[in-house]
C-alpha cells in the first residue's frame, strides 16, 4: 500500500514538473524577442515554481515586459496552486530595486520558513 501511495505521488509530481517545463517553454517562445533568459523549474521540495533567472535583452529594458511575465507565471503559479521561490540577484540594478519589483507581485522576504530554506524570496498562490 505504501508503495502504491509513492507510486501515485511521483507520477503526480511528474505531470507538475512536466507541465511547468512545458509552461516555461511556452513564455520563452512568447517572449523569444525581449529575452536574454529566462529560466524556472518545478521544486518538488516546496511542491511550487523557482524561478532562477529572469533577463530582458538591454535594448527592450523599462518597456514592461519583466511585469508581464512575472504576471504570466503569477498567473499560472495561482492557477495551479504553487508558490513561487527565488532569490532576487541583479547584475544591473541594485538589488534593493529588485526585491521592490517582486513585492509588488505579492512575494515577502523569507525569515525562516523552512519549506522555502534555499530562497531569500516567495510568493504563496492567492
Amino acid at each position: 500500500m505504501v508503495n502504491e501511495v509513492v507510486g501515485v505521488t511521483e507520477i503526480a509530481t511528474d505531470t507538475r514538473e512536466t507541465k511547468v517545463l512545458a509552461f516555461e517553454r511556452s513564455l520563452q517562445q512568447k517572449y523569444s524577442k525581449v529575452l536574454d533568459d529566462l529560466m524556472f523549474y518545478y521544486d518538488s521540495f516546496s511542491e511550487g515554481i523557482f524561478l532562477s533567472d529572469l533577463y530582458i535583452k538591454k535594448e527592450f529594458k523599462e518597456q514592461g515586459y519583466d511585469t508581464k511575465i512575472m504576471n504570466d507565471l503569477v498567473a499560472y503559479a495561482d492557477t495551479n496552486k504553487m508558490p513561487i521561490s527565488l532569490i532576487p540577484i541583479a547584475e544591473h540594478m541594485p538589488t534593493r530595486k529588485l526585491v521592490a519589483f517582486y513585492k509588488r507581485f505579492g512575494f515577502v522576504e523569507n525569515n525562516g520558513n523552512q519549506l522555502f530554506d534555499r530562497s531569500t524570496m516567495y510568493r504563496l498562490p492567492k
